[in-house]
């Protein structure tokens, strides 16, 4: 397991310019038309005029700036100085370096919190104290919304499979460190006093950019067509199946 200190340094200008989710799409950014991956969590998180908004891990600051066109008081914090110069292209000025597991605001702040595709990267000592703060900062009766990926129960079979095939992990599986499942981020959350509504999504497409360019692409690219079939998608949704066999974890969370 890699201590914070660690996995920081994996976090460059490159990083967030080719390899982190949204950064093809990022210098023709617009609000209106956000990544994939952003547009189902900006309609969960349904940001309104004057609301305080938090956005946790906000990288680029693209759900900071469509909160901002929402007519919300938007902010974000990152770790990451070379994550915060993108968001300073979008032109956004609520944005601060800090850590997450120490937030520089007071109890109670913000009415809505969002956690996107960050809970992976954050070593599982340290998961408590996180979300406890973000419980901290946010208003009673508060949302938050958390998006991680993949599903641990999909991801770690796959793994072994790729060892075995003698392929490299790439840089993102490398730090993600606490990849949870549909029952981990629900204990995690309750034990950080939440109600959480929890669920997994199917995406047939991350299969193929998990593979993409690596050593035994050939071998997965053989269970494309039925992973793109549709029939196969739509039974994983809308059954107990995709706690299994989904890719993308989704939590909406009232603070108690």
């Amino acid at each position: 397991m890699q201590s914070t200190k660690e996995l920081r340094k994996y976090y460059t200008e490159e990083y967030f310019s080719k390899i982190n989710r949204g950064s093809k799409e990022f210098e023709k950014f617009k609000a209106e038309k956000l990544p994939k991956e952003l547009i189902e969590s900006l309609l969960l998180l349904n940001p309104k005029k004057n609301e305080k908004i938090l956005d946790v891990g906000c990288g680029r600051g693209e759900m900071v700036f469509a909160c901002k066109q929402k007519g919300a008081k938007a902010f974000g914090i990152d770790f990451s100085f070379n994550a915060l110069k993108f968001g300073k292209k979008l032109g956004l000025k609520n944005l601060v370096q800090a850590d997450a597991i120490s937030l520089p605001f007071k109890n109670n702040s913000f009415d809505k919190i969002v956690f996107l595709e960050v809970i992976e990267h954050i070593p599982k000592e340290l998961e408590h104290q996180l979300l406890s703060e973000l419980n901290r900062v946010l208003k009673k009766n508060g949302l938050l919304v958390i998006t991680t990926a993949p599903n641990a129960f999909v991801a770690k079979p796959l793994y072994f499979v790729a060892k075995l095939l003698g392929m490299k992990r790439g840089l993102n599986e490398q730090i993600h460190v606490n990849e949870k499942t549909f029952f981990s981020l629900a204990n995690s959350l309750k034990k950080a006093n939440f109600k959480p509504k929890v669920w997994v999504e199917f995406d047939a497409e991350w299969f193929k950019a998990a593979v993409g360019g690596k050593k035994g692409q050939s071998f997965f690219n053989l269970f494309l067509p039925f992973l793109r079939w549709k029939p196969l998608g739509f039974l994983v949704d809308k059954t107990p199946l995709s706690i299994f066999l989904g890719i993308h974890v989704f939590a909406v969370s009232k603070k108690l």
